[in-house]
């Protein structure tokens, strides 16, 4: 009799325990989503801070009657280095999370996406301020504030809050309306892309090496300042067929390659869909980094049928693949600065 009160005391001992074990693995658990919650606010909230810099800027110098249009190369410089508008940075803490929150994956993706077109709006901008029209610079800048609107408005205004009695973070962006971010973003650089200035519809700048409609690509775009190029249609990748959309870049010390491309298999929303696939490289010690590949939509539950061949479709790559691919980027590169 004392020998089955000793063991139902240690099983209730142990029940107890279990309980106390499993409470604080849940209160780990939910302080974790709530700490990627705040990593991934931070980055929302610094492209927003970005994309507010950028509007200013471009709404200032539309607005002012004390500059001759259309603006020389000289002054076009002078505004944009006394303005020094942020540009985003792909990927900044994002990337350093093992995630449990069900969500951050797609916004990380997200994150990605939006810093491509934001980038490659930066860079034709910067190209067309010179030869703009003040009409057309006003057009820009009420398309830039659009976007920023939608952005904070609709696609993050509404779907966060925070409780100052405990950790208790609300944020969670619908999809949907970050598609249309990421639509607006795509028709801002579109209508950039076909601006005809007020002095020519061609234009030679030496930040800038474009190739239209080469062997390589439809469209590669490079920047020499930051050393990033915008890639449209790449070509010599099967694996990315022949519509795509993504970009490249090396870091200031040369020591990292960035590669970020999405095979166009469908759209969502207008903008280009598929599976996307990411990676960082070490060109010093030829390490990978980092490296992800993300599936393409799941258009048979969207209903949008004519794509549903695709849905979750996956790109991935082994360790060789993604040499070759790195490594072909930074020859390229290395070529367009040496000439």
């Amino acid at each position: 009799m004392e020998r089955i009160k000793i063991i139902t005391t240690l099983l209730i001992l142990s029940l107890v325990l279990n309980i106390f074990l499993v409470k604080n693995y849940f209160d780990e658990q939910s302080e974790k989503v709530e700490l990627e919650k705040v990593i991934i606010m931070n980055e929302f909230s610094q492209r927003a801070k970005e994309w507010r810099n950028l509007t200013q800027f471009v709404t200032n110098l539309s607005a002012s009657n004390d500059i001759d249009f259309p603006i020389s190369e000289e002054e076009s410089d002078l505004y944009w280095e006394l303005a020094t508008p942020m540009k985003s940075v792909i990927m900044k803490t994002t990337d350093k999370v093992n995630p449990i929150h069900p969500l951050y994956n797609e916004y990380v993706a997200f994150l990605i996406e939006f810093d491509l077109k934001y980038e490659a709006i930066i860079n034709r901008f910067k190209s067309k301020l010179p030869l703009m029209s003040k009409a057309q610079l006003i057009n820009f800048s009420n398309q830039l504030e659009e976007g920023y609107s939608l952005f904070i408005g609709d696609a993050m205004g509404h779907h966060w809050s925070i409780r100052t009695d405990k950790l208790d973070i609300n944020f969670e962006p619908q999809k949907y309306k970050l598609d249309q971010v990421i639509e607006k973003l795509t028709l801002i650089r579109e209508e950039l892309e076909a601006l005809e200035t007020t002095s020519e519809k061609h234009i030679s700048d030496k930040r800038f090496y474009e190739i239209v409609d080469g062997k390589a690509a439809d469209i590669l775009s490079y920047n020499y300042e930051d050393r990033s190029m915008y890639i449209a249609g790449l070509k010599v990748f099967e694996e990315f067929g022949t519509k795509n959309e993504g970009g490249v870049s090396i870091s200031s010390d040369g020591h990292v390659l960035t590669f970020s491309m999405i095979k166009a298999t469908g759209s969502v929303t207008g903008a280009v869909d598929g599976p996307h696939v990411y990676f960082q490289i070490n060109l010093i010690t030829n390490e990978i980094i980092d490296k992800k590949f993300e599936p393409a939509p799941n258009y048979s539950e969207l209903g949008i049928l004519e794509f549903a061949e695709y849905s979750n479709a996956v790109i991935k790559l082994n360790d060789e693949q993604i040499f070759q691919i790195g490594l072909y980027f930074k020859d390229l590169i290395t070529g367009i600065e040496e000439n």
